[in-house]
């Protein structure tokens, strides 16, 4: 990621992935404030992470699998997209913190 230090640096990080990947407007990006486009590089990735684990846990590894020169132990699904399975992983200061929303969550009701 390009380290942003003012409106032109912003603007040539941003607009290559408005135009192409988002498929936004000029109209849209002219309305849309970072948050939003933020957000729709967000829900981009995640759409694309979606793809790959489906493609890969529907397709490619069954075929693979299936195949009469199929490795001997099999393929699975880790080792096909690993970093689209992990997780991140939560600190306990987090965990402490949404318990505690949790729990003054449930008093409120």
């Amino acid at each position: 990621m390009p380290e942003i230090h003012s409106v032109n640096d912003y603007l040539t990080a941003v607009l290559p992935v408005c135009f192409g990947p988002l498929r936004m407007t000029a109209d849209e990006i002219y309305r849309s404030t970072p948050w939003d486009i933020n957000q729709r590089i967000r829900g981009y990735e995640e759409r694309e992470r979606q793809k790959r684990v489906l493609l890969g846990a529907m397709v490619t590894v069954p075929v693979i699998n299936a195949g009469f020169y199929r490795p001997q132990g099999g393929v699975s699904l880790a080792d096909i997209v690993p970093d689209d399975l992990t997780a991140e992983k939560i600190t306990e200061q987090e965990m402490a913190y949404w318990k505690k929303v949790l729990d003054e969550a449930r008093e409120r009701r």
